[in-house]
């Protein structure tokens, strides 16, 4: 879903108004990681964590527009299994899609469960703004994309409070079932996340619920669940840390398995 630029607001001296009254300061100044830039944000008059990713030097505008597009689509994958469930839910049908829905090429043997829905995060749209600079002149020159989501305000898990170690043992004794229920409903979507990490896992609230974040190096398998999946144009994207024991000769692509 494409969004304009104009349907956001953004607050600034107490004040919301469009990204014209972003400045600099306000911008250097917001939560950054390797992608972009977090700002807190109204779209459609709902809350949303407003995402930007402006031009990168060293990176050209066609390779940092097939970035963007390769997360947009698993976000956007996503978001649909997590519309579908919701519709569900609120029918009261069973929340399992038949095999045939999401693998046409062959008989698969098992429904994917799509109650995990709530444990990744829920994208409301995506969009490009051609050149930064003309729409917030404060603001870096050439072309940005950004992301609008939900907004989660409990931190990663590994920006858990050092004085919280041990991990709270609630969020501990949750942890797996939650996270195998979010990866199960990204399969149902037909993503591979690639990137399972501290980092990429929030809370919703603090001490809520586990919720998966980033697909920025995941891809959408067109196939069925057991399909080698290439990611990040090699053959394995991820961190090494926190990569699956059969991925780390780098001759072999992330696969569903190899999120869990």
């Amino acid at each position: 879903m494409n969004v304009p630029i104009s349907d956001v607001l953004f607050e600034v001296g107490g004040v919301w108004g469009p990204i014209s009254r972003v400045t600099r300061p306000v911008f250097e100044g917001m939560p950054s990681g390797n992608f972009g830039h977090v700002f807190p944000a109204l779209y459609l008059e709902d809350p949303v964590a407003f995402k930007l990713l402006p031009s990168k030097p060293g990176v050209s505008a066609d390779e940092a527009h097939e970035a963007f597009m390769a997360e947009a689509e698993n976000m956007l994958a996503a978001r649909g299994m997590i519309d579908r469930a919701r519709v569900l839910q609120r029918v009261g049908a069973p929340l399992s899609e038949p095999c045939e829905l999401r693998d046409t090429s062959r008989r698969c043997r098992e429904p994917h469960d799509l109650r995990g829905w709530r444990h990744i995060v829920y994208v409301h749209g995506v969009g490009t703004i051609p050149d930064l600079a003309a729409v917030a002149p404060g603001l870096p020159s050439g072309p940005a994309h950004f992301v609008i989501m939900e907004p989660l305000t409990g931190g990663s898990l590994e920006m858990l409070p050092r004085d919280l170690l041990p991990r709270p043992p609630d969020v501990v004794a949750r942890a797996p079932a939650e996270l195998s229920s979010g990866l199960a409903a990204l399969a149902a979507a037909h993503v591979v996340h690639a990137d399972v990490k501290p980092e990429n896992i929030m809370l919703r609230t603090p001490g809520g619920e586990l919720v998966l974040t980033d697909f920025g190096v995941g891809r959408i398998a067109r196939g069925g669940v057991n399909e080698v999946l290439n990611v990040s144009g090699g053959p394995a994207g991820g961190t090494v840390l926190y990569k699956a024991p059969e991925l780390l000769d780098g001759l072999h692509a992330s696969t569903f398995a190899s999120d869990v």
